[in-house]
């Protein structure tokens, strides 16, 4: 398989704005949030939800995704049931669309990945911080999750300390567009050589 290269940030870090960024640059991008989101979308793992969490999570039989989130993440072990259920099927999937890459490497795009202790199965990891107080902002701007939903959220995830000790690669994100997108193009570049692409070949 392509080498596969993690990328992470706490919530309003702008972590999806960075996988875009690289998705023009025609890297493979695999969003492990959406493919969670996916899953829990079908009829076996709903099942399965049902059986773990109740019919609270549920509203006129179809799944309340806001209700399992205010569960989860205003209790660790709530949140850590749903990682046992959901980590073995996102893990397969990741482990399947990597197989079906053709490219020099490919970004794994996760909320999670130091906090499921999955930064062993990325080669390399990419970590994009900003400011609390500016992801805050970012977040209230856009008008979800609510503030104290935010505050769940932050609390249950590791802080930028610990990413920087665990990151290969930082992005700082406290700017432009335009900073944010030297610093992704800056990146890319590294990692090519690291994968041992010649940039000027494949530029034409």
């Amino acid at each position: 398989m392509i080498p596969a290269v993690g990328l992470t940030g706490g919530i309003g870090s702008g972590k999806s704005t960075v996988a875009r960024m690289f998705a023009d640059l025609k890297v493979p991008v695999l969003d492990l949030d959406r493919v969670g989101h996916d899953l829990m979308g079908r009829q076996d793992v709903r099942r399965m939800l049902r059986a773990m969490f109740g019919d609270d999570i549920f509203e006129a039989g179809k799944l309340d995704r806001g209700a399992l989130a205010r569960r989860v993440f205003n209790d660790p072990a709530e949140l850590d049931r749903l990682n046992a259920l959901l980590h073995p099927l996102i893990w397969r999937e990741e482990q399947n669309w990597l197989r079906r890459q053709k490219a020099p490497y490919a970004i794994i795009e996760a909320s999670a990945i130091i906090e499921a202790g999955a930064v062993n199965r990325v080669d390399l990891l990419i970590a994009v911080l900003a400011d609390e107080e500016l992801r805050r902002q970012r977040v209230l701007q856009r008008g979800h999750p609510s503030p104290d939903l935010f505050d769940a959220i932050v609390a249950c995830q590791c802080g930028d300390d610990e990413r920087r000790k665990l990151a290969n690669y930082i992005i700082e994100n406290h700017g432009s567009l335009q900073a944010l997108e030297r610093q992704v193009l800056h990146l890319h570049r590294c990692l090519m050589r690291r994968f041992h692409v010649d940039m000027d070949r494949t530029t034409g």
